[in-house]
This record gives C-alpha cells, sequence and structure tokens, in this order.
C-alpha cells in the first residue's frame, strides 16, 4: 500500500507434531507475506523463544503465538497462563490451534487470555484455509510503520 511499510510478521508456532508444522509452513508459503517463523515443540521451548533465552533468539520480536494445547511435558494452557502473568507479553496475540472441541477446554483458553480458538480441520484444504485466514487477519490488526520522511 501507498505509504506504509510492512514489516515481517514474527510467529511463535508451538507444536510438537511435524505434520501440522509442515502444513503450517505451506500455509505460509501460500499466502505471499513476509512472515518470519519461529517453532518450538514444547512450552519450555517456547517460553525461551519468547524471553530470548535461546542461542538463536528471534531477530525480532514474536507478533503473534499459535500454539496447540496437546504438547509434551506441559500443555498449551499452562503457555497461555504464563502469558497473562508476564506484564509484557500479557496482551501478545495468542490463538489456540487444536485438535479438541471439548467446551471447557475452549472457555479455559478464553479465560487464560486467548484470542481465538480454532479446531484443526480434517482436510488439508480447509487446514490450509484456516492457518492462511488466521495469519492475514492478524497481519491485519498489526500497526504500519510510516516511512521516517512522513513522521513528525
Amino acid at each position: 500500500t501507498r505509504g506504509c511499510t510492512i514489516t515481517p510478521m514474527h510467529i511463535l508456532l508451538v507444536e510438537d507434531n511435524p505434520g501440522d508444522i509442515v502444513l503450517f509452513r505451506e500455509a505460509l508459503r501460500e499466502i505471499f507475506l513476509p512472515v518470519q517463523l519461529s517453532i518450538a515443540m514444547t512450552v519450555g521451548e517456547a517460553l525461551q523463544i519468547l524471553y530470548g533465552q535461546t542461542t538463536s533468539a528471534p531477530s525480532s520480536p514474536i507478533d503473534l503465538v499459535v500454539v496447540d494445547l496437546n504438547l509434551p511435558l506441559t500443555n498449551g494452557f499452562e503457555l497461555l497462563a504464563e502469558l497473562q502473568r508476564d506484564p509484557e507479553r500479557r496482551f501478545l496475540p495468542s490463538v489456540v490451534f487444536t485438535s479438541t472441541s471439548n467446551q471447557h477446554d475452549i472457555n479455559r483458553c478464553y479465560e487464560l487470555g486467548a484470542n481465538a480458538y480454532i479446531v484443526k480441520p480434517i482436510t488439508l484444504d480447509a487446514y490450509l484455509q484456516k492457518i492462511s485466514a488466521t495469519v492475514l487477519f492478524w497481519q491485519a490488526c498489526r500497526f504500519r510503520t510510516l516511512p521516517e520522511a512522513h513522521q513528525e
């Protein structure tokens, strides 16, 4: 768009299923937006990335967290709770992308500050479409920076 620069969006995907990681990457390729993707397979890895405690620390701040609930060791609820406890990260957009449609789980995620809860679709096309729509939505919600010449 004229006068605006879109910086690459940085997404943290917290997912332990390699197949779902591949599908997420495929959906990102199909939307043709600049996206930096960091992947954590556990809540512990996700927290290390969020707090910059990894040797491969992200080059830009995380703009969106996409988390599966069913993770090894500690589940996605704990990540949402940790984000809520942290005053610097409590408003970081978080989307739950998981296989369960249990109403109790859905309510609990929203109580823990999740911005959206999406049940993983069964078909490939629906899966790719849900990811694409989610990323495009959150990309549109981000602030755009004006070129230096237009800032006052």
